[in-house]
């Protein structure tokens, strides 16, 4: 178990973690601002079970906060619904199973591994297992922090027999004021949005060696639209990743780019350009 520590500023009113994965706040204004000293602890976790020569095997690599406030309860709480999508792949069992935890991102872990062992082990036994076996990789890591805001990612992958297995990615930006999460409603305006996607077509369809992932896509490249995952604020700019398949085959990966802050400011929310600390021009 490793700590990282980080002292932010924090409002007073917290944002409550009223169960895994389901969070309320209270943000008033005037309220005294205090420091929240930002502890970063993580769990590892692998385990594996074989059946009959048939393996099935998990590894995870968890970040989390072990403080107290806004913040901290906003991270835990969408950790905990990254480990509820992942948990036996039913959202709704994990959601019901982690609402008792309080918060408890160790506890977490240890029973999403137990639920993808415990299904893998009855889907070899029932003979559903494919060549390979099945594996089950998570990373959920701090990616990047500055004074007012920190970034957090989840990679998840998984491979249950086939050609191939399936990733997934989804990064979140909070807001270390207040603990709230970026979005696409909160970070472009909707009088912003045709220009932020011209930007991002720019950034995505640069041709390199002669390719550009337009020639390569599974829809109209005029037609493209913000991805599913959330923006987050990154090294650089502004972060905008598409999911596999979502735009493009699978030889394609997660397509994305990082639209240069400068580029991008002006059609940012003033909510959004607080958190980079600049005013609304």
């Amino acid at each position: 178990m490793t700590k990282k520590h980080l002292s932010l500023p924090l409002s007073i009113a917290a944002l409550s973690l009223m169960g895994a994965v389901s969070c309320n706040s209270s943000n008033k204004a005037g309220n005294t601002t205090v420091s929240e000293s930002f502890t970063v602890d993580s769990v590892r976790v692998a385990d594996s079970i074989v059946i009959d020569s048939s393996k099935a095997a998990c590894y995870f690599n968890v970040a989390y906060p072990s403080g107290h406030g806004a913040l901290s309860d906003s991270v835990r709480c969408w950790i905990a619904n990254q480990l509820a999508y992942i948990y036996a792949s039913d959202k709704g069992a994990g959601a019901a199973v982690f609402s008792g935890l309080k918060g408890n991102v160790p506890a977490m872990v240890r029973l999403t591994v137990d639920s993808l062992l415990s299904a893998s082990g009855r889907e070899i036994e029932e003979g559903m297992v494919g060549f390979g076996g099945y594996e089950y990789n998570c990373s959920l890591l701090e990616e990047h922090s500055a004074p007012g805001y920190v970034t957090f990612g989840c990679t998840y992958y998984y491979y249950g027999g086939g050609a191939h297995g399936v990733s997934r990615y989804e990064p979140a930006t909070f807001s270390v004021a207040d603990g709230r999460r970026l979005t696409w409603d909160n970070t472009i305006g909707k009088d912003s949005r045709k220009a932020v996607l011209a930007l991002i077509r720019q950034e995505l369809f640069k041709p390199h060696d002669g390719y550009s992932l337009a020639d390569d896509l599974l829809i109209d490249p005029d037609s493209l639209d913000l991805p599913a995952a959330p923006p987050a604020f990154v090294e650089g700019g502004l972060q905008v990743i598409y999911g596999q398949y979502e735009i493009a085959p699978y030889a394609a990966g997660m397509p994305g780019c990082i639209l240069p802050v400068d580029s991008v400011l002006p059609l940012l929310t003033p909510e959004a350009k607080a958190l980079l600390g600049r005013k609304q021009q």
